[in-house]
């Protein structure tokens, strides 16, 4: 029922999609967001900050753009802002950032870092104790704002770590690669024993 209304909800008020995707990935649900939709928001950070835009980026984007990268960053911002029994929320929002961060142009850390107050008070000072299990859920929030803070203020760690994360990428590509290539060299050689 819930669902539906905020369904309804995103429909009546047209929000933009992007915005509902990053909704979604950073809901209260007691899984960490999808990798397809950070993905998604990341290439779509990507588009609006990227290279084509000049070395001001933002600046000389089309309007649309600015606004489409200011809706995702405002709703990332929200989250980050949630009371702390919301603190999947605010867990899942330092999670997508820290995904675009190793992953979109610069000028998100640049962005970003403008906001390190933010994290460093988040690693500080946020705490949730579950009233039930007595656990201290505000622990990961802590731990993953502290990640954040020190990706947006260390320049070198931040390299370096965008640097693993594409050779990460560059191996997984290569392996996707050469499984493909493999199984399409079987399916030759299947295909000339037959004949």
């Amino acid at each position: 029922m819930k669902s539906a209304y905020k369904s309804f909800k995103r429909t009546a008020t047209k929000e933009p999609a992007l915005v509902t995707k990053v909704k979604e990935a950073t809901g209260s649900q007691p899984w960490g967001p999808h990798g397809a939709a950070m993905a998604e928001i990341c290439a779509a950070i990507s588009e609006c900050i990227g290279p084509q835009h000049g070395p001001q980026g933002l600046q000389h984007a089309a309007p649309e753009v600015q606004e489409a990268y200011a809706q995702v960053m405002d709703t990332l911002w929200t989250r980050l802002d949630d009371v702390p029994e919301n603190f999947r929320k605010v867990h899942k929002a330092l999670i997508v950032l820290e995904y675009c961060l190793l992953r979109a142009p610069l000028q998100l850390a640049a962005d970003v870092q403008r906001r390190s107050f933010k994290f460093k008070d988040l690693a500080a000072n946020f705490a949730f104790v579950d009233p039930i299990t007595l656990k201290d859920e505000g622990r990961v929030v802590r731990t993953r704002a502290q990640r954040v803070a020190d990706l947006v203020t260390d320049e070198q760690l931040l390299h370096a770590e965008r640097a693993k994360v594409a050779a990460t990428a560059r191996n997984f590509e290569t392996s996707a690669a050469s499984m493909g290539s493999a199984s399409t060299g079987d399916a030759q050689q299947q295909q000339q024993q037959q004949q």
